[in-house]
């Protein structure tokens, strides 16, 4: 059973059979494939089409594949490269890892292998993760399912109350440059103990949370839900069934919030009231603790 294809692919190999299979074994693995055995046709793809990885036959270790390679290389941030080779040549895998290659994978290839190795490139640091969970718990992406399913829920109810309030304010534009790499670079002694404390109410939020780096639109307003000031893009930091932690430029009042953002486990937006219980300086950022009402 073919698994629902999360990364995209591109196969460079100049036989159409074992290319064919490449394809197939990739894509039992979630990547959706696009194949070429000619190389000027594979060189344009390498440039041309965003692609999470590359996979490039170089068994003969002829000047057209080492091109196609060198292409594949030169590649968008992110993406990866593979190359396949025949067993007992030490100096050209040196050299292929030298051009720059992420993996080298040696003939006669088990596809199955060779397709589980291509995915462990993206998703070993998940996978990871997932091991370290104890036996029964919940993984970090159930759990996020689980507080947007819940606040969907919440949305559903009382979202189309400040359709207007959003209406009015419009867009209210991109996250600061600069501010995800402060994020990640900011080690909060909160982020890491699994609980917030909300200074302002003395309130421990009791409810599991999950890390998240999604951007929010958030709207000012009175208690019943008429628009109360300017509208504001923040970044949700974390976010449980009960709050969220939210990283801005600018002092924010305690005070009520409509806000919204997509879903991270759904292509659904949620929009739910919320209320400012703490604001503290962070470097040239505010951390702003909401609970959400």
């Amino acid at each position: 059973m073919e698994a629902i294809a999360t990364y995209s692919a591109l196969v460079y190999d100049d036989d159409p059979r074992r290319r064919a299979v490449t394809c197939e074994a990739l894509e039992r693995v979630g990547f959706s494939c696009r194949g070429s055995g000619r190389t000027a046709e594979a060189k344009k793809l390498m440039h041309g089409v965003d692609h999470d990885l590359a996979v490039v036959d170089v068994r003969a270790a002829e000047r057209r594949q080492l091109a196609v390679l060198a292409a594949a290389v030169a590649r968008a941030p992110g993406a990866k490269t593979v190359a396949i080779t025949n067993a007992g040549n030490p100096d050209l895998m040196r050299k292929l890892f030298a051009y720059g290659v992420d993996e080298v994978a040696i003939a006669p290839i088990d596809m199955s292998g060779f397709a589980m190795k291509a995915l462990s490139l993206f998703e070993i640091d998940r996978w990871r993760a997932e091991l370290s969970t104890p036996l029964g718990a919940e993984s970090p992406q159930d759990l996020l399912r689980r507080i947007e399913k819940t606040l969907l829920s919440r949305s559903d109810e009382l979202g189309g109350c400040y359709d207007a309030v959003f209406d009015q304010e419009g867009d209210a534009g991109e996250p600061p440059l600069g501010i995800y790499e402060f994020i990640e670079s900011y080690n909060s002694p909160r982020s890491a103990s699994g609980s917030l404390w909300l200074r302002t109410t003395g309130e421990q939020r009791e409810f599991a949370r999950v890390t998240t780096r999604t951007s929010t639109e958030n709207v000012p307003v009175t208690k019943h839900g008429e628009c109360a000031g300017e509208g504001f893009r923040a970044i949700l930091c974390d976010i449980s069934e009960a709050g969220a932690l939210m990283i801005h430029t600018r002092a924010v009042p305690l005070t009520n919030l409509a806000m919204r953002w997509y879903c991270v486990t759904k292509n659904l937006r949620v929009t739910v009231p919320a209320h400012v219980v703490r604001c503290e300086s962070i470097g040239r950022f505010y951390e702003v603790g909401v609970r959400f009402d």
